[in-house]
């Protein structure tokens, strides 16, 4: 009866804590999604000589990055992470040497792998097994 107890607590304890980690990837990572967005119709403008501000927003998103990485550090590998901040690092040189296209392509690189960690980290037999 002992061992059960130990198991139940033990998965709950688990299954809690995934589930908290998982809301907390979910609201960052969906944060610098509608950011990279917005950056989206920036880059769009810019390439279109209109006025914009595609530098201080993909300045602004570099810096949230590096605060949600720290973070992230503690429940993702390090290895996604730092995909994600090579791109993130392009896109911003990219759009300061107004290489638009590039910019564009490492934007959707980023988004991709935000999205792909959510799914990734989520709590589901496919993830367990």
């Amino acid at each position: 009866m002992k061992e059960i107890i130990i198991i139940v607590v033990s998965l709950l304890i688990v299954i809690i804590g995934s589930n908290i980690s998982q809301a907390y990837l979910n609201t960052a990572g969906n944060e610098l999604i509608e950011k990279l967005e917005e950056l989206k119709v920036e880059i769009e403008k810019a390439q279109n000589s209109e006025e914009n501000n595609s530098k201080d927003l993909a300045n602004t998103i570099y810096e949230k990055w590096e605060k949600v990485e720290e973070k992230w550090s503690i429940i993702i590998t390090h290895n996604e992470l730092d995909l994600i901040q090579v791109a993130l690092i392009g896109m911003k040189t990219y759009i300061e040497e107004d290489k638009y296209e590039d910019a564009m392509e490492e934007l959707e690189k980023s988004s991709f792998l935000l999205e792909h960690i959510q799914q990734k980290e989520k709590l589901a037999l496919k993830n367990v097994l």
